[in-house]
C-alpha cells in the first residue's frame, strides 16, 4: 500500500468510534520485523518486499501522531515496536521475519496487560 495514505484511512477508522465516557481506546503499535530471519530471496517475494524495519516504523509514527491530533474521543497508544526490536532471536519458526515464539508473545502481551490496566486505572476520561 501507499504509506501517505494511511493517516486518512486511520481518520476514517477513528470517525467511526463511538464516544462515551466510559469507554476506552487503544491503538497497539504493530510490531518490528526482522527481515534478516527471512529465507534468502525476499525481494523477489511480491508479498513480502514492503516488510522492513523502516516501513513498520514510519507507519507506527503515522499513527500516533494522528492520535495526538485527534480530539473527538481519547485513543492511547501503546508501544509494542520498540519493545519488540531485539527479539529477532525468538522467531515463531525458523525464516520467520514477522512472527514471534513463546518467549516474546508472552513478554508483549505481559507488557501489554500491564499497559492497559496502568491507562484504565489512572484514567481521567
Amino acid at each position: 500500500g501507499q504509506l501517505e495514505l494511511f493517516p486518512t484511512m486511520l481518520k476514517k477508522v477513528l470517525k467511526a468510534l463511538p464516544s462515551g465516557n466510559s469507554l476506552f481506546y487503544f491503538f497497539i503499535t504493530t510490531t518490528a520485523v526482522h527481515p534478516h530471519n527471512y529465507q534468502p530471496g525476499i525481494f523477489q517475494d511480491s508479498k513480502k518486499w514492503a516488510m522492513t524495519q523502516p516501513r513498520v516504523h514510519a507507519i507506527n509514527e503515522m499513527a500516533v501522531s494522528t492520535l495526538r491530533q485527534w480530539s473527538r474521543i481519547r485513543v492511547d497508544s501503546i508501544d509494542l515496536e520498540h519493545i519488540s526490536l531485539l527479539q529477532e532471536e525468538d522467531p515463531m519458526v525458523p525464516g520467520d521475519m514477522r512472527h514471534y515464539g513463546n518467549q516474546t508473545n508472552e513478554l508483549l502481551l505481559s507488557y501489554l496487560l500491564c499497559e492497559v490496566d496502568r491507562l484504565t486505572t489512572n484514567a481521567e476520561y
